[in-house]
């Protein structure tokens, strides 16, 4: 940015967070991540079953991934919750676990009307490890030291980020489409899934029905 001594970093034109969850990369400051719900997420993650719970009344299965093992590629762990009728996102959890602990979180409300889910709340937590020193954000690198405890207070000794935004005036303001995405059976490559905890039949139908049923959200 022009007219500083010192150069300043322009952050307004960076991707922060994801605010579609259903499309093929999840984006956390410009940086792609493989969607757990693509077609590429069912090829590289491992998938379990943690239980049911209500949202809203409505029925929710409770879904965790994550990488089948620690790779390059840019993977994510996390939770999902899945509207057992509709088969939407009616929340989700991700997390990073590399150079910065990132983690981020997407509350939905339930339009009874339209049978849709719509994103409310997001949620950015960024943390640096405490094995850097230095750390990469708006397009310059920052260098973290570690101060004495003479000097400050351990717990003043950290450096976070958190980013909040709320969607508090849901409108429907044109009509929705529901996109059913295909991929090809004969191609496919079978999923990394560990069928030992997947566990029954029905709970894989689930996963597979929310592959094959994603729903547009807005």
């Amino acid at each position: 940015m022009p007219g500083f001594e010192t150069p300043v970093y322009p952050i307004y034109n960076i991707n922060f967070q994801s605010r579609n969850l259903y499309q093929d990369t999840y984006v956390v400051f410009d940086q792609h991540y493989i969607n757990p719900i693509s077609n590429n997420g069912l090829n590289s993650y491992n998938y379990e079953t943690i239980g049911d719970t209500l949202i809203e009344n409505r029925k929710i299965n409770i879904i965790g991934f994550a990488p089948p093992i620690e790779t390059s590629i840019s993977t994510l762990s996390g939770t999902l919750y899945i509207d057992q009728e509709t088969k939407a996102i009616a929340k989700a959890h991700y997390n990073i676990y590399k150079d910065l602990r990132v983690e981020t979180k997407h509350d939905f409300v339930y339009d009874s009307l339209h049978h849709l889910w719509y994103c409310s709340y997001s949620e950015l937590f960024i943390k640096k490890t405490n094995n850097i020193k230095e750390i990469e954000l708006f397009g310059g690198r920052f260098e973290v030291g570690t101060r004495k405890q003479k000097d400050i207070d351990s717990e003043t000794d950290e450096l976070y980020l958190i980013m909040k935004r709320y969607q508090k005036t849901l409108k429907l303001t044109a009509r929705l489409i529901l996109v059913k995405k295909e991929f090809p059976l004969k191609s496919q490559k079978p999923p990394l899934i560990n069928h030992s905890i997947i566990g029954t039949p029905i709970a894989m139908k689930n996963l597979l029905q929310l592959k094959n049923s994603l729903t547009s959200c807005s």
